[in-house]
């Protein structure tokens, strides 16, 4: 083909050509549309409004822990649990208390140190929880969202009974 020469030579090619460029289209965009309107809407389905389906849809995953907890049992650490319940004593020990308590960390009363802790012992288990929750001295203040106020107190007499005395 020269630079002049069409592809269309006749008028009979020119309306084929018309024809072509608008009925294939028109064709592809009716079947398109007969195809998704086959299509299941759950929208429209009549269980997908019901009370059991919706609360089904919103419930929550689970709850999670922010606190990484280290098993009392083993050493593996779990960085979110889902619905554990109420941790005991120890594992709040290890998991917030033993940093500090298994080295002595800032005049820290050691865990079995009787003579270090006699004189706490002295003033009451309800002394010795309000002074974790609210912090005294170098300790700062453990009352807040990652562990409940029973959670402290077991870690509280998990301590103590550690240490010679005993709630």
């Amino acid at each position: 083909m020269s630079e002049n020469e069409t592809p269309i030579k006749t008028p009979k090619q020119l309306i084929y050509a018309i024809a072509g460029a608008f009925i294939i289209p028109v064709i592809v965009i009716v079947l398109l549309t007969k195809f998704v309107g086959s299509l299941k809407n759950p929208e429209k389905s009549s269980d997908a409004y019901t009370a059991e389906k919706i609360a089904q849809r919103i419930q929550p995953i689970g709850t999670l822990r922010t606190e990484p907890y280290v098993s009392a049992e083993s050493d593996n650490v779990v960085l979110a649990s889902v619905d554990v319940g109420p941790l005991s004593g120890e594992a709040v020990y290890s998991n917030r208390c033993a940093a500090c308590h298994e080295a002595g960390v800032l005049n820290a009363p050691k865990i079995g140190d009787i003579g270090a802790w006699k004189p706490r012992l002295g003033q009451g288990l309800d002394k010795l929880v309000y002074s974790v929750l609210n912090g005294k001295g170098s300790m700062g203040a453990h009352k807040g969202p990652l562990n409940t106020d029973e959670e402290i107190k077991a870690a509280v007499v998990y301590l103590t009974n550690k240490s010679g005395g005993s709630f």
